[in-house]
């Protein structure tokens, strides 16, 4: 505890009491040099130390101190017997064990095995398996110091020589092979052992670069043969670690490497060498054994030469207009789409649209077909008639009388269907008067030369 002891709560020594009685231990460092003289008894009372600091640039050195002096507390010496809590390959031919006088005292991590523990159940000796390498722990000392009776046991090398053997690693030998290949989805991995082992189990773990693992379990196919299969992963570049165990011990170790491409068409395992050599025939070209013909000089005979300087110099002033235009007036996408909307609307007001039929105007237009026709008619009739003969002579002396037109000719009578008919053709919004040319013997003046009308049908 950190403080300087003034305040209003009083002397906390039954605190620190119940504390101590509870196994809590209370280390007090007083804070400059006024602080509260009950602090000493306080941490007496507790169970700890008291440390006056003068100087606040003294505190963490105090804490470093207090914490060296703690941990200090972990080395526990007294005699005692170790006992075997599980099976493992450094234990091989030992049934029981020389006492020891001390040891460090441990907390047993999650995922190592507790092989030998003292008395009171705390960790002596410990081991850990971390993908392909393994490490041990041995809380003892091996000088004269705790370990003395194990050092003059006669059985103290063996036990050596199998604890140091079973952390370094296995190496394979010649007939230990593996084998890894990607074939579309899945990867394979293939162990030859050279030996028959029925009771060794392999396991195959795929780490990626950045630390993900894949576990596999490789099934025995033959004799010394193993093989796993799984999905292939992401492409890129993987480790692969393949250890054999038989009664918790390795007895096979091995590393091989695996490298997923991005396409299959660029494995070195699929190639077309046909296929190469038609294109090189069709191309009037060769095939080539070695790099070196690669660089090698080659008849490239030119069989004709053509200039090509003019046209991209009449190229280029055609364009220069078109480069200068986009440089001084800065078009813009949106400028694009203005342009091209102002031609459609141009091209769909040059486009004639298409006139409806009005079915009025049509028959007003028919009515109007008919009337011209039956005028032309009639006025053809009336040209085609004789004149009528000249006035007799007059004697002389006789007095002169006036020529009275003479009678238009009485038309005969048409029966009452045409006339009807007629009639029906004449009545209506479209019937109009029409000028009839007199006959030549009324255009002489006076009265009989004037124009008459008749009523037009």
């Amino acid at each position: 505890m950190l403080t300087d002891g003034w305040g209003s709560g009083g002397d906390q020594a039954d605190v620190a009491e119940r504390l101590r009685d509870q196994g809590i231990t209370l280390t007090v460092v007083a804070a400059g040099g006024g602080s509260a003289d009950y602090l000493e008894r306080l941490a007496n009372a507790g169970g700890g130390r008291y440390y006056p600091a003068q100087d606040m640039a003294e505190v963490p050195e105090i804490f470093v101190q207090e914490t060296i002096t703690t941990v200090g507390n972990y080395i526990i010496e007294r005699p005692f017997f170790p006992l075997i809590t599980s099976d493992s390959p450094i234990l091989n031919g030992f049934n029981g064990f020389p006492q020891l006088y001390g040891f460090n005292g441990s907390t047993l991590k999650e995922r190592s095995r507790l092989v030998l523990a003292t008395d009171d159940e705390q960790p002596l000796l410990a081991t850990w398996q971390y993908g392909l390498g393994r490490s041990a722990a041995w809380m003892s000392d091996t000088q004269g110091r705790w370990a003395s009776d194990w050092l003059r046991w006669d059985e103290f090398p063996r036990f050596a020589a199998q604890m140091v053997g079973y952390v370094l690693p296995v190496r394979g030998g010649q007939d230990i092979s593996a084998e890894v290949s990607v074939s579309g989805g899945e990867t394979t991995v293939r162990l030859e052992t050279g030996e028959n082992n029925p009771d060794m189990v392999v396991n195959a773990t795929v780490i990626g670069g950045d630390g993900t693992r894949q576990e596999v379990t490789l099934s025995q196919v033959g004799p010394g043969s193993y093989l796993g299969r799984l999905e292939s992963p992401a492409p890129g570049t993987y480790l692969v670690q393949i250890s054999g165990n038989a009664e918790d011990r390795v007895l096979v170790q091995e590393t091989a490497g695996l490298v997923v491409p991005y396409s299959s068409e660029y494995r070195s395992a699929q190639a077309n060498p046909g296929l190469l050599a038609e294109l090189a025939a069709l191309s009037g070209g060769a095939a080539i054994a070695s790099p070196e013909e690669a660089f090698a000089a080659t008849d490239m005979r030119v069989s004709r030469a053509q200039e090509i300087g003019l046209p991209l110099l009449l190229l280029a002033l055609i364009l220069l207009p078109f480069d200068i235009a986009l440089r001084r007036l800065m078009l813009r996408r949106s400028d694009f789409g203005t342009a091209r909307g102002w031609m459609a609307r141009r091209s769909a007001r040059t486009q004639a649209a298409p006139v409806e039929v009005d079915p009025n105007l049509e028959r007003l237009r028919g009515a109007k077909r008919r009337a011209t026709a039956q005028f032309s008619g009639e006025q053809a009739s009336s040209t085609n008639q004789a004149p009528p003969p000249p006035p007799p002579a007059t004697r002389t002396g006789e007095k002169d009388t006036p020529h009275l037109p003479p009678k238009p000719p009485v038309a005969p009578k048409t029966p009452p269907a045409a006339a009807a008919g007629r009639k029906r053709r004449s009545i209506g919004p479209f019937a109009r008067r029409q000028r009839t040319r007199p006959p030549p013997s009324c255009r002489r003046g006076g009265v009989a030369g004037r124009f008459h009308a008749t009523a037009g049908r």
